[in-house]
């Protein structure tokens, strides 16, 4: 399966930002925002934290986890990057950020938001092998009959 062929696990809104993110390749921030705002008629808050969980991952991150935000459904398979910064020639300033969208090659363990993580591990913990009188092992409860 080609990399750009991947199906990313995401649902409502996300998928649709992402299925645009893709489609477009190169984006800046604000087109996220925009595309929230006119297309899916988010406010411009909301529009813009959902522009900031999604152009959270990275390829290698200096600070923090390359995964992005826990609320990111995909950054263990894929990331955002960053495109150096083209100087305007007319005006001399720095142009917008511009991002571009890749497939990891190896994808990283999935990130769980850590009330996830605790059910995870209580229910790990509450599962336990036991031998019955005849010698069979089974799963159960502690505490259940």
């Amino acid at each position: 399966m080609k990399r750009k062929d991947i199906k990313l696990k995401a649902r409502g809104n996300y998928r649709l930002a992402t299925e645009w993110m893709r489609k477009k390749r190169v984006y800046t921030k604000q087109d996220l925002v925009e595309f929230y705002m006119y297309t899916l008629g988010k406010d411009y808050r909301a529009a813009s934290g959902s522009a900031i969980v999604l152009l959270s991952p990275r390829l290698v991150s200096n600070n923090g986890d390359p995964r992005g935000s826990a609320s990111n459904p995909w950054g263990h398979v894929a990331y955002n990057e960053k495109i150096k910064k083209r100087v305007c020639p007319v005006t001399g300033k720095n142009e917008k950020q511009r991002y571009m969208f890749h497939v990891r090659d190896v994808p990283l363990e999935k990130k769980h938001h850590t009330y996830y993580r605790r059910k995870l591990e209580q229910e790990k913990e509450m599962t336990a092998i036991r031998t019955s009188v005849d010698g069979v092992k089974t799963k159960s409860r502690i505490g259940v009959s």
